[in-house]
């Protein structure tokens, strides 16, 4: 009877790379990667990455077993190697941070970074991240009611109501990283049609709310309800008493007008144009403007083909013959209701609150009887639980 053939190398790591991709089976994995360096087998680097790359998989699945500890031995066994620690890749160190980060072991992955090359400490950046998007989401949107799913996930923070027709429910979608990416106000009709959003910049820890952009549902547009959109947001900033409203660098001439209606001034440089209705379709609510500016070079590559037909925006090489109004673009917009300064005393802030005050109650009709067709803003939060979710501290 002829004897049983001892497993070799080759095949001791051919079970292992089985064993680490069909999931379950990882631990299993890890304890004959253990066998087969006691029956005097080294495994080679790329068996080794196959393990910790199914470590990462099942790392934070199993509140039971602390698969990052079990991927720190890995790599400190590949490191006591000289043959090995001299050839790590970034996937070895990659690996291991993922498994860290999605235990919430931090100072571990931090560990790890540093005695390893830039990749892998990008790597760490994006699971630190993750984590605070984690607790961004848990920490400040948690007590807000959810709406929809993944990506189209939003938090109802705000309803605005004018008279007994008009609801419009206000919400925060982040997005991916909202500390680097930013988030949006969103907004929805009372029969869930989306109206539109605005999109607001990357938190800074300051108390600057900052517009980046905005559009208006295609269907809803020539109602007037980019002035109301940037109204409520405007009064969100009011209700935290700790957001001061400014705007990024502003390409689009129609949000630039609506800023300028609400006091914001456009900041140092920027391009001086004027703005013309020229035609409106009744039936379908879609508004053409023309767009000149005696600097046309300054136009040139401002816009986008496709920026220009979603706008509705024509540029005009001549000046307009019907009377236009004058915008600024492709510069930032300040407000005086800002962070008071060595310059500024209290009083004056407060004043330059009442005005804007004033401006959005008047385009919101706030203060007048609901009855009679006033608005309402009802917020679903105190104004501190909005300031963290709004500013994120």
């Amino acid at each position: 009877m002829q004897s049983p053939t001892k497993a070799d190398r080759m095949a001791y790591q051919i079970a292992i790379s089985s064993l680490a991709k069909s999931g379950g089976e990882c631990y299993a994995a890890t304890q004959l990667l253990n066998l087969m360096k006691e029956r005097g087998f080294s495994p080679d680097l790329v068996c080794y990455n196959e393990v910790l790359i199914g470590i990462t998989k099942q790392a934070g699945s199993d509140k039971g077993r602390r698969w990052h500890e079990l991927a720190l031995d890995i790599l400190q066994d590949i490191e006591s190697q000289k043959e090995l620690s001299n050839c790590i890749t970034d996937q070895t160190y990659n690996s291991v941070i993922a498994a860290c980060g999605k235990e919430g072991a931090w100072a571990a992955a931090a560990s790890v970074a540093r005695r390893s090359n830039s990749s892998a400490f990008c790597n760490y950046s994006t699971a630190v991240d993750s984590e605070q998007q984690s607790s961004y989401f848990s920490n400040f949107l948690g007590i807000f009611k959810k709406h929809g799913k993944g990506k189209e996930a939003w938090w109802e923070v705000a309803t605005y109501r004018c008279g007994t027709n008009l609801k419009i429910s206000v919400g925060i979608q982040p997005h991916r990283n909202p500390k680097q990416n930013g988030f949006s106000l969103v907004f929805y009709r009372g029969d869930e049609m989306k109206v539109g959003r605005i999109l607001l910049a990357p938190f800074t820890n300051s108390h600057y709310s900052s517009i980046v952009g905005m559009e208006v549902n295609r269907e809803l547009r020539g109602e007037g309800l980019s002035k109301v959109l940037i109204a409520i947001w405007l009064h969100i900033c009011l209700y935290t008493k700790a957001a001061f409203p400014r705007a990024a660098k502003m390409n689009k001439p129609l949000v630039a007008l609506v800023l300028s209606k609400f006091g914001f001034v456009p900041d140092d440089g920027g391009t001086r144009c004027v703005l013309i209705r020229l035609e409106n379709d009744a039936k379908d609510h879609n508004p053409i403007f023309g767009l000149y500016s005696a600097q046309r070079k300054s136009l040139d590559g401002a816009f986008s083909h496709r920026v220009l037909r979603t706008q509705n925006i024509k540029l005009l090489g001549s000046p307009p013959n019907s009377k236009g109004v004058d915008v600024v673009i492709k510069t930032t917009f300040s407000h005086p209701y800002k962070p008071p300064d060595d310059g500024r005393n209290d009083d004056e802030l407060q004043r330059e609150r009442a005005l804007l005050e004033e401006k959005i109650n008047a385009t919101l009709n706030l203060g007048e009887n609901n009855d009679k067709g006033g608005g309402k803003m009802e917020y679903f939060a105190s104004n501190e639980k909005l300031r963290r979710a709004f500013l994120s501290f």
